[in-house]
């Protein structure tokens, strides 16, 4: 419910793009990066974040390029454990 305000839904974004609370400016060489999920507190994925909600704006002028890079973590703590464990193992075999 906090995402409607004043008969406006906020999760349209691309209709209601100028009333988010952050809009990042272009800039040629950047980027732009955030977290869905929250932590758990012990470093580990947590609850989905609901106010990570996000989207792009229609473009104004120019052209748009974008480049999404999804990284995945799986939200179960035992097998973040175990995959860490197992890139720990490998990094190690790698050196020898």
């Amino acid at each position: 419910q906090s995402l409607i305000q004043n008969d406006i839904d906020l999760r349209d974004t691309r209709k209601n793009c100028d009333k988010g609370n952050l809009r990042v400016k272009p800039q040629q060489g950047t980027a732009v990066f955030w977290y869905n999920y929250l932590s758990d507190g012990e470093g580990w994925v947590g609850e989905l974040d609901d106010f990570a909600l996000h989207g792009g704006c229609l473009v104004t002028q120019g052209t748009k390029w974008i480049a999404n890079n999804w990284i995945n973590v799986d939200p179960n703590r035992r097998r973040q454990q175990q995959f860490q464990q197992e890139m720990e193992r490998f990094a190690g075999s790698e050196a020898g």
